[in-house]
C-alpha cells in the first residue's frame, strides 16, 4: 500500500450508502469524545482516522467510491457545491447535537477532508461537570458577580470551558458577544462572530465592532497579537468583562505573556481578575472518558506585590502556594 498508510490489515468498511458511514462516525465521536477525523487518500483508496485522548487512531479503509460518494453526501449537509472539488472549501454545519466543520484539499491522490466535531452537549453550567472543585469551583462561579475585567482560560479544553462560564451570564439581560476563530459552541441570545479568513486583523474589527455596539461580556478566543492584547485589557478596564484565553498553560505567566505584548504592567495588574488553567486527564482505562485537572489563579493585592517586585513566575508560584516548594 504507498501513500503512506499503515493499514495493510484493515478491513474496507462495508457501508451501503453515506449517510450509515456517516451515522457511525458520530455515534463513535459520541461515545470516544472523539473531535477530529480525517479521510485521506493514498493510490487506491481512503483511510479514516480519528483523533480523541491526543492521538490518531485507525478507524476504518473506504474504497475511492464510497469517499467520493461520502464527500458528495457531506457536501450536501453543509450546503457546498459538489462541482469545486479543485479548491479547498469549507463549511460548517450542525447534525443533532454535533456543530461540524467540513474542510477539503485537494492532494496529489485525492481530496483529503477533515471533519472538526464539537459535542453540544458537553456544554454546561454546573461547572462540577468539567472537573472543577473546591476553590476552583467557587472562584470560577463568582464570574457573575463581576462587573468588569479579563478572565482567562488556559491549557487542553479550554473552549469548553469558556464557553460554559459564558453559559452563566443571562442573555436576556445582557448583551453578550463572542469573537472566535473556529466553529464551536452555540448559545441562544449571544452575538457569534466566526473570523472564516483565519485573519487576526478580522479579529481585532469583530472586537472593536463588539465594544461600539456596547456588548457586557465580550468571549474572544484567543490573545496573540499585541493589538488584541491592548484591545481586550482597554474594553476591560471599561465596565465590561472579557473571557479569553493564551497560547500558553501557566497560569502564573499569563501576566508576564500580555506585559510581554506591550501592555502596561498597572493595567493587566488592574484588570485581570482570574485565570483557569487545565489539562484533560482519562477517567478510565480506554482513553475516551476525560475530564479537567484544574489550576486556578486569584489576582489578588499578594499577587500584584509579588509581580511588580519583578519575581518570576516560579518564584511567585513558590511564594504563594508554599508546598511546592
Amino acid at each position: 500500500m504507498t501513500g503512506g498508510h499503515s493499514n495493510h490489515n484493515l478491513k474496507h468498511l462495508q457501508v451501503d450508502d453515506p449517510s450509515q458511514l456517516f451515522d457511525r462516525l458520530l455515534d463513535a465521536a459520541h461515545h470516544q469524545h472523539i473531535r477530529f477525523i480525517h479521510i485521506e487518500p493514498s493510490d487506491s483508496d481512503y483511510l479514516i482516522r480519528t483523533k480523541s485522548g491526543g492521538h490518531l487512531h485507525q478507524f476504518a479503509q473506504i474504497t475511492k467510491t464510497q469517499a467520493s460518494a461520502f464527500f458528495d453526501f457531506l457536501r450536501a449537509r453543509a450546503h457546498l457545491p459538489s462541482t469545486n472539488r479543485a479548491f479547498p472549501q469549507d463549511a460548517t454545519f450542525t447534525e443533532g447535537r454535533f456543530l461540524i466543520n467540513f474542510t477539503s484539499l485537494p492532494t496529489i491522490n485525492g481530496e483529503k477532508v477533515f471533519l472538526h466535531l464539537t459535542n453540544q452537549s458537553r456544554l454546561t453550567k454546573n461547572l462540577s461537570t468539567l472537573g472543577l472543585s473546591g476553590d476552583d469551583l467557587s472562584l470560577a462561579q463568582s464570574i457573575t458577580d463581576l462587573h468588569s475585567g479579563l478572565v482567562l482560560v488556559l491549557g487542553a479544553g479550554k473552549t469548553t470551558t469558556m464557553f460554559s462560564l459564558l453559559s452563566l451570564f443571562d442573555a436576556t439581560k445582557l448583551n453578550i458577544s463572542t469573537i472566535e476563530s473556529r466553529p464551536s459552541y452555540r448559545l441562544p441570545n449571544v452575538n457569534q462572530f466566526l473570523n472564516t479568513s483565519n485573519q487576526v486583523t478580522h479579529l481585532e474589527q469583530a472586537f472593536i465592532a463588539a465594544t461600539r455596539q456596547h456588548s457586557d461580556v465580550i468571549l474572544l478566543s484567543q490573545i496573540d497579537s499585541p493589538r488584541l492584547a491592548e484591545l481586550a485589557v482597554d474594553t476591560a478596564n471599561n465596565h465590561r468583562i472579557i473571557i479569553t484565553s493564551l497560547p500558553i498553560n501557566d497560569p502564573f505567566a499569563a501576566a508576564d505573556f500580555i506585559v510581554n505584548l506591550g501592555v502596561q504592567p498597572f493595567l493587566v495588574l488592574h484588570t485581570l481578575r482570574f485565570i483557569l488553567s487545565q489539562k484533560l486527564i482519562s477517567t478510565t482505562d480506554d482513553a475516551h472518558s476525560l475530564t479537567g485537572s484544574f489550576e486556578s489563579l486569584k489576582i489578588d493585592d499578594h499577587y500584584r506585590q509579588l509581580f511588580l517586585a519583578g519575581l518570576t513566575p516560579a518564584e511567585i508560584r513558590s511564594t504563594k502556594n508554599p508546598q511546592s516548594n
